[in-house]
C-alpha cells in the first residue's frame, strides 16, 4: 500500500513498475504546480488540458525514469513545450510568448534550472501564505492562484475594493517579515513583489 511507502525511491520503483496508486501520489504532489505554470501562458481550459496531457505522457514514459527528481523536470518541460506549441499555433503575441521563447532558447544551457528554483520558492511562499489569517489568506490566494484583480476579488467576497487592497498590503508586509531569515530572502522578496 502507498501509505506504507516512506521513501521517494520506493515510490519511484512502484511508479516505474506501473503502480497506479504511486502515479496518483505523484499526480497529487505535482498537479497544482504544473497547472500554475501553464496558467501563465494559456487560458484556464488549455492549462488544464496541457497539465492533464503532461501527466499522461509521464505515465506512458514511466519506464524511463531512474530518479524521482527527473519527474517534475519532465512534467514542466512537457508542459512548457505544449504551451509553446499552442502559442505558436494560435499566433498569440504577448510578453508571455517572448518569455517562453527565451526559455526554449536557453534550455540547453540552464536545464530548466530557473523553473525548478521558482517552484521551490513558490512552495516556500505558499507555506507562509497558509499561515496568514483566514480572510487575508483567501484574498491572497484569489490574487496569487487565480490572478484576480482587486475589484474582482471584492465582488466575489462581497467586500470593498479598499478592504482587498488593505488586506493585500498587510499580507505583503507579513510575508516579507516571514522570509526575512530565509537564505533565499532576496529571491523570495522578488517573487512576492511579482505576485502582488
Amino acid at each position: 500500500m502507498i501509505s506504507h511507502i516512506h521513501t521517494d525511491d520506493a515510490l519511484l520503483s512502484l511508479f516505474v513498475s506501473g503502480d497506479q496508486e504511486a502515479f496518483t501520489v505523484l499526480y497529487e504532489r505535482y498537479y497544482r504546480q504544473v497547472l500554475y505554470f501553464t496558467r501563465r501562458y494559456t487560458n484556464e481550459t488549455d492549462a488544464q488540458d496541457i497539465t492533464a496531457d503532461s501527466f499522461m505522457q509521464l505515465w506512458h514514459k514511466r519506464a524511463q525514469f531512474v530518479h524521482i527528481k527527473a519527474i517534475p523536470t519532465f512534467l514542466f518541460i512537457t508542459a512548457r513545450n505544449r504551451c509553446y506549441d499552442l502559442i505558436r499555433h494560435n499566433k498569440v503575441k504577448s510578453k508571455h510568448e517572448n518569455e517562453l521563447t527565451e526559455m526554449m532558447d536557453d534550455h540547453e544551457h540552464n536545464d530548466f534550472f530557473f523553473t525548478e528554483v521558482r517552484l521551490e520558492l513558490l512552495k516556500l511562499l505558499r507555506n507562509e501564505i497558509d499561515k496568514l489569517p483566514e480572510k487575508m489568506r483567501e484574498i491572497v490566494l484569489l490574487s496569487f492562484s487565480e490572478g484576480l484583480k482587486p475589484a474582482q476579488i471584492a465582488a466575489r467576497l462581497n467586500i470593498s475594493v479598499k478592504t482587498v487592497s488593505n488586506q493585500k498590503l498587510s499580507a505583503l508586509k507579513i510575508l516579507k517579515l516571514a522570509v526575512n531569515k530565509n537564505p533565499l530572502e532576496l529571491m523570495l522578496l522578488v517573487l512576492i513583489q511579482s505576485l502582488f
